[in-house]
């Protein structure tokens, strides 16, 4: 089954999970996948989604936020989404669920983060399927004058009902541009 991950969600810079700035864009651009979000302030967060090869193309809302440090040079974030998603090879309509847990290290000039993520999918038509991705996911980044740059990688299982569980990863450099308070 085709699925798309709105990783822009989780760049670890904007959104009520980071110190500064609430309001913002990200851009992750990588394989398979492709995203980008808007922040539209602490905790508010809308994001489009791609994966590569033509697979599936979606749009997503997330809820952001620090369950631990906030304010501080360290953290605990939780990042909770959904969506919908049009599966481009073999149409039809699926929903999305997003959940990520991620430990995070700041400074003014770099951050670092180490989580977990699962990008859910389930397909309602024509078909009934699912996939739950399992990913370890890492994202470090640095400041470059008014924009942030990094990069994010990522890999595990991904689970699909009446098949057995096969490896999958991703990587991508992201781009996140604060737009204020």
């Amino acid at each position: 089954m085709a699925w798309a991950d709105p990783l822009a969600l989780r760049a670890p810079v904007l959104g009520g999970a980071a110190d500064g700035a609430t309001r913002g864009v990200a851009v992750a651009l990588g394989y398979p996948d492709a995203s980008v979000a808007g922040f539209l302030g602490k905790h508010l967060a809308v994001a489009a989604e791609y994966r590569l090869p033509w697979d599936a193309a979606g749009a997503s809302v997330a809820w952001r936020g620090a369950l631990a440090g906030a304010g501080r040079k360290w953290g605990l974030e939780l990042v909770a989404g959904g969506g919908l998603l049009v599966p481009t090879l073999r149409p039809g309509i699926a929903v999305t669920a997003m959940v990520a847990l991620a430990g995070r290290v700041r400074t003014p000039r770099f951050v670092g983060t180490l989580g977990l993520a699962a990008p859910m999918a389930v397909r309602l038509s024509p078909v009934v399927e699912s996939r739950l991705p399992l990913l370890l996911e890492l994202w470090l980044g640095f400041r470059a004058g008014p924009v942030w740059l990094g990069v994010q990688a990522a890999g595990g299982a991904s689970f699909a009902v009446g098949y057995t569980g096969e490896l999958t990863g991703q990587a991508s450099a992201f781009v996140a541009i604060p737009l204020g308070g």
